[in-house]
C-alpha cells in the first residue's frame, strides 16, 4: 500500500521549496518532464526498472519508506532498480523558461536546470524580505508554510496549489467531523 504524505514529508516539501515548480504556469514541464512525486520539473532525472521518472531526491526519499514504484506499485529495490536518465536530462537542457522575474524585467531564457541558480544572482529578483516581513499562503491554519516575498508571487503559489489546498482542506474537515462524532 502506498504511504500517505503528509505536509511534513520531505517530499511535500521539496515541492514547496522548488523554485521552478513555482514559474509562470505557462512554463509548467510537460508531462514527459515532471515528477510524479512532486510534481514539479525532474531535477537529476532517474528512471525506475518499471519505466517511470523521478527527481533523485523525491525517490530516494520515496524508497526509504515504500519498496515499491509510487505510480504503478511494482517493487523496486532502491541499490538495483534505479538509474540516473541521462538522456532526459539532455532533454530537459534543451527546454527553455523565461526568468520567474520576467515581470519585473529579467528577459533571460534559461534550461529548467539552471533557473534555480540563476534566482540567486538574477538582478531583477525582489530583495530577500526578513522572515516576519514575508506573506504567508492563506491555507497556512491547514499547514502549508509557503511564505512570499510578494502578492503576485502569493497568487501564482495559491493558483499553482489550488488541488494540493484543497486536498489538505478536505482531508481537515474529515478529521474534523471524525473528531466531532466519535470523539466527544
Amino acid at each position: 500500500m502506498a504511504a500517505k504524505l503528509e505536509l511534513s514529508d520531505p517530499i511535500v516539501n521539496m515541492a514547496q521549496e522548488s523554485s521552478i515548480a513555482e514559474t509562470d504556469p505557462l512554463q509548467a514541464p510537460e508531462a514527459r518532464f515532471e515528477c510524479p512525486i512532486c510534481l514539479a520539473w525532474l531535477r537529476d532525472p532517474m528512471q525506475t526498472s518499471c519505466g517511470h521518472r523521478f527527481c533523485r531526491k523525491c525517490i530516494q526519499s520515496w524508497l526509504e519508506r515504500e519498496n515499491a514504484c509510487p505510480v504503478d506499485n511494482k517493487p523496486l529495490d532502491k541499490d538495483h532498480d534505479i538509474f540516473p536518465d541521462n538522456f532526459t536530462r539532455r532533454e530537459i537542457s534543451q527546454q527553455r523558461l523565461k526568468c520567474p522575474n520576467v515581470v519585473r524585467g529579467c528577459l533571460e531564457d534559461l534550461s529548467p536546470l539552471d533557473v534555480e541558480i540563476h534566482l540567486t544572482h538574477c538582478k531583477y529578483g525582489l530583495p530577500k524580505l526578513p522572515e516576519n516581513e514575508k506573506l504567508r499562503c492563506n491555507f497556512v491554519i491547514f499547514g502549508c508554510d509557503a511564505k512570499f516575498e510578494d502578492e503576485p508571487e502569493q497568487q501564482r503559489h495559491m493558483e499553482q496549489e489550488t488541488q494540493k489546498h484543497l486536498m489538505v482542506n478536505i482531508y481537515s474537515a474529515n478529521i474534523s467531523s471524525i473528531f466531532e462524532t466519535y470523539i466527544k
